[in-house]
């Protein structure tokens, strides 16, 4: 071990010598160094060496590469001519890596970390090396293929070595969702690449296909070069890929989602008969599935627009001022009728049709009428269990454009009978304290309130229900606000349905005791024997008295 040790270090000695020469590092500081790459060099050597070992070496020398430039680029040397000391140190962390991959092989994360290096570190052959031995040795990580395929395309301006590395990949990988994916989005890219290049060239693309024309009458390689690059060009590549990965990929709506969001971000010719082609295929192989017909009712509103995951599960606004496209209503019509119990698909028709009917303008009225109608179907048809979104939305849609609310709220009412309690947080307790919210906006305090008292009357809704109701009342204004029993009333009507597992609807009811001068002693009582646990209520509780603080 230690004639290794010491082999290593006096191999050293050239490097060393020569940083010290150009003054990036003193004397003291090289000792410092010797020392410290000797200790680091042991712990390697040991039986039981560590991956953590090897990291901390290769921390130690980044540093000491980042300080050797930072010195460097301060002493005004950065015009100089190069020396062993301007390499050495990443070098030597290359040496690191590759002692630490060939010890722990199998560690992927140790291979991204070493190409990552290559990539910061600029080491373009080394990185070309770094890949062919990592992909040797994990043909069937599918992440190494696109980061290979990634570096051809952006390093190199190697597409046919990018597509190349990519239809190899897929062989090893069969299956891999973002191979196909990544591949997909390859062939998009190079197509727009391709227009860029002839745009700055001055060659458009009815040039182009004129000579391509042109030279089906002379050489066959010619004109099979121009044929190629013009399906290229058009997207055509792109969809021959889409359709093997749809022979090759499990039957999923998701991943046609995918395909989607990864052609958004393009827009040149072409695109819309790529965009064709996988809509054509949610259309064949799920005629009835809610979210396919979801993906298709969005895309008339753009040339191939479709939102995210993430945007699609969020709560949008219709937007007063844009014209719905009939299209994109009619798909969504479709949708709904296909779909009947989906809130996701309604969701999105209701938006439609909302939009459509703000954007009429001296028609706004009938259409906000049939807007009402079709609320009313949506949220009968949708199981009430899963429609809470749907009617907070309906409500908000219907109270924005102006329309009477009283149907709508038979219609909440009619479904919360049927329904057992509903849980603390969500839930059609939601839709209840939305709707409150909704007819106090549009018909004002006093529908509000008589609204509210029903619901209270039906099976508890939800957590979020009692807690609309007390804040309609206490933030009305001193003439308008109910007397202490009928406030009382509901707050005994909150404890008793969610007594045991809301901290919080007791300390209302608590500081709203303290303000009518009663004091929080007999609340306090209640909530400790009412509560499975009591300890967070009591902690509140002392903080706040002891902060003076109250509810106004």
């Amino acid at each position: 071990m230690a004639d290794t040790v010491h082999f290593l270090l006096e191999d050293m000695i050239p490097e060393l010598d020569d940083l010290e020469e150009r003054g990036y590092f003193t004397r003291a500081e090289i000792k410092q160094i010797v020392r410290k790459r000797t200790d680091f060099e042991y712990l390697l050597k040991r039986r039981a060496a560590l991956k953590a070992d090897y990291l901390n070496y290769i921390q130690y020398e980044s540093r000491l590469e980042e300080l050797r430039r930072l010195r460097k680029d301060a002493a005004g040397l950065t015009g100089a001519k190069k020396s062993l000391a301007d390499h050495a140190l990443v070098r030597r962390v290359h040496f690191i890596f590759e002692r630490a991959t060939r010890k722990f092989r199998g560690d992927l994360a140790l291979w991204h970390s070493w190409l990552q290096f290559c990539k910061d570190s600029r080491s373009a052959r080394q990185m070309s090396k770094v890949l062919t031995k990592a992909l040797q040795l994990h043909p069937t990580a599918a992440g190494l293929w696109i980061y290979a395929a990634a570096w051809e395309v952006e390093h190199n301006r190697n597409v046919a070595a990018a597509r190349a590395l990519m239809q190899r990949g897929l062989r090893m990988c069969k299956g891999d969702v973002q191979l196909w994916v990544e591949y997909f989005r390859l062939e998009l890219l190079y197509a727009h690449m391709l227009r860029a290049r002839r745009k700055v060239l001055g060659i458009d693309a009815a040039r182009g296909k004129e000579a391509a024309e042109g030279a089906e009458g002379g050489e066959d390689g010619a004109a099979e070069a121009e044929a190629a690059v013009e399906a290229v060009l058009s997207g055509k590549v792109a969809e021959v890929v889409f359709r093997n990965a749809v022979a090759a990929l499990p039957r999923a709506v998701a991943v046609r989602r995918r395909f989607l969001d990864t052609l958004q971000p393009f827009n040149f010719p072409g695109v819309a008969s790529v965009a064709q082609v996988i809509y054509a295929s949610l259309e064949e192989d799920f005629p009835g599935d809610e979210e396919a017909w979801d993906l298709r009712a969005r895309r008339h509103m753009g040339a191939h627009a479709v939102p995210s995951a993430a945007d699609a599960a969020a709560p949008a606004a219709p937007n007063a001022g844009t014209a719905v496209p009939a299209a994109a209503v009619a798909a969504a019509a479709a949708a709904s009728a296909a779909a009947p119990r989906s809130a996701a698909v309604w969701r999105q028709h209701l938006l439609l049709q909302a939009q459509q009917a703000m954007a009429q303008g001296d028609g706004a009225a009938a259409a906000a009428d049939q807007l009402g109608g079709l609320v009313r179907d949506a949220v009968r048809a949708v199981p009430a269990a899963d429609g809470a979104e749907l009617w907070a939305l309906a409500f908000q849609t219907l109270s924005g454009l102006g329309v009477p609310l009283e149907g709508l709220s038979r219609d909440l009412e009619a479904a919360l009978a049927a329904q057992p309690k509903g849980p603390l947080q969500g839930g059609l307790g939601e839709a209840a304290a939305s709707a409150i919210a909704a007819v106090r906006q549009r018909h004002g305090l006093g529908e509000a309130r008589a609204f509210y008292r029903r619901l209270l009357a039906l099976p508890p809704a939800g957590g979020q229900l009692f807690h609309a109701a007390l804040d309609l009342e206490l933030g009305a204004s001193a003439s308008e606000r109910p007397t202490p029993q009928e406030l009382c009333a509901v707050f005994e009507a909150a404890v008793e349905a969610y007594g045991s597992e809301d901290v919080e609807l007791w300390l209302r009811y608590a500081r709203w005791e303290v303000l009518q001068g009663r004091g929080a002693g007999k609340i306090h009582w209640r909530a400790t024997k009412a509560l499975a646990d009591p300890q967070v209520f009591i902690d509140r509780l002392a903080k706040e008295q002891a902060a003076g603080k109250g509810e106004d």
